[in-house]
């Protein structure tokens, strides 16, 4: 009678003479030791659908952080219009801040970019006169000097401003009319608009180069609001201005009376507030699927009494019940149901919107808004940080990952020792 221990304990084999099917005998040893991956397949198996739920949910803060982030600032909660009564004086654009009503507008001045030309042009633009001219331009009080001579040509001259400390302030260009015996002229223009980027030319350069006009002088833009004694009249540099009206940005494009309207968009409101709801909910219904218990179930769901879930949902409810700038959620229309989703009530928002049109901006814009504590909310869960709860989730799904991989790992073991324990056999009693 043959003995032999093979790691799963000494067996004895009689042989073919003592009546054994050595084969089945094998089988049912190989099997015997590949039955420890039943409950590892179990585990692997419990592993996967937490993965699976963990994914689904961190997917689900990811389009909720988006959703919060277009709502963050004032200009993206408000949605407003401003309509102009003649484009081509002023164009307008009002974000979120902006308060609804109605604006008179006369337009004095528009700004422009100072502008200078030589006054006489050049035949082939090669200065041919005196050695070593100098050109001084100077901006905003800063004298810059461009040294030039006989035989240097226009366009050398140009790079050469162009090329110096004065070109961040002006844009020097050839212009060639292509009519007449002398096309060729200096062009040198302000880079900015209004009287502080205007440009003062000096030097011996000025004659040598035929002189300067100045044919457009730099001016800044004026702009009355209102009329009578309640009208202010406000100087800027830029055409573009949007320190004047909250929220609204204005663009001078002509001179003369205009009236800017400014409306809240609500549909465009609401059709925001209730895409946020949406998201919202799909998020807070999947933890709570997580962490609701099921009586008529032996098994509940795959990630039932996780804390770091029932912390989010803590969170996310938290966020609902808090003010935010002295404006609370439930005013504005959105309330907290009982299974942790909220509801976006539109009238009771039109009603609150109507009676302070600056609520909204107060509830969701801004670093201590709503819309930014939800994004921070789905940065603690999915995103490494200094936080306790940094993370969270991400690192607890790349653990069950890790284990996953370890379990592939040791089944792959288990495979092959079982399969040398068989061949072994096979070898010795075959």
């Amino acid at each position: 009678m043959a003995i032999i221990n093979f790691g799963i304990g000494a067996v004895s084999f009689g042989g073919l003479m003592s009546g054994i099917d050595t084969s089945t005998v094998i089988k049912k040893l190989v099997e015997l030791e590949k039955a420890r991956i039943v409950p590892l397949t179990k585990q692997r198996t419990t592993l996967e659908n937490q993965s699976t739920a963990l994914s689904d949910i961190i997917s689900k803060l990811a389009k909720l952080k988006t959703r919060a982030l277009g709502l963050a600032s004032s200009a993206e909660v408000g949605a407003n219009t401003v309509t102009s009564s003649n484009t081509a004086r002023m164009t307008a654009v009002a974000s979120g801040a902006a308060t609804a009503g109605f604006y008179a507008i006369t337009v004095n001045t528009q700004a422009k970019a100072d502008h200078w030309i030589t006054t006489t042009g050049d035949a082939d633009g090669v200065y041919t006169g005196a050695a070593n001219r100098t050109l001084g331009i100077t901006v905003g009080g800063v004298l810059t000097n461009i040294t030039f001579t006989a035989g240097d040509t226009y366009q050398s001259i140009v790079d050469s401003i162009n090329n110096s400390a004065a070109g961040s302030s002006v844009v020097a260009s050839v212009r060639n009319t292509g009519t007449g015996g002398a096309p060729y002229n200096i062009e040198i223009d302000s880079v900015n608009t209004g009287t502080q980027y205007a440009i003062t030319l000096s030097g011996n350069g000025q004659a040598a180069l035929n002189n300067f006009s100045n044919s457009t002088v730099a001016a800044n833009a004026s702009v009355q609001v209102d009329s009578g004694g309640g009208a202010e009249t406000y100087i800027r540099s830029s055409n573009t201005i949007s320190d004047v009206i909250t929220g609204v940005t204005m663009t001078v494009v002509g001179t003369g009376a205009v009236n800017l309207t400014v409306t809240g968009d609500s549909t465009t409101q609401k059709t925001n507030f209730n895409q946020l709801s949406t998201d919202f909910n799909s998020l807070a219904s999947a933890v709570s699927s997580q962490l609701t218990f099921d009586a008529s179930k032996t098994d509940q769901a795959a990630l039932y009494g996780d804390s770091g879930l029932q912390y989010l949902r803590w969170r996310l409810q938290a966020a609902l019940y808090s003010s935010y700038n002295g404006v609370s959620p439930r005013e504005m229309g959105f309330s907290t149901n009982a299974d942790g989703t909220m509801t976006f009530n539109a009238a009771q928002y039109d009603k609150a919107n109507s009676a302070d049109p600056t609520k909204i901006g107060k509830l969701l814009a801004g670093t201590n808004g709503l819309a930014n504590t939800l994004q921070t909310i789905a940065n603690d869960f999915t995103q490494p940080g200094s936080t306790t709860a940094s993370g969270v989730l991400v690192a607890r799904q790349k653990g069950i990952l890790d284990r996953i991989e370890l379990i592939d790992s040791t089944v792959e073991k288990i495979n092959l020792r079982a399969e040398t324990i068989g061949d072994r056999l096979k070898a010795q009693f075959n």
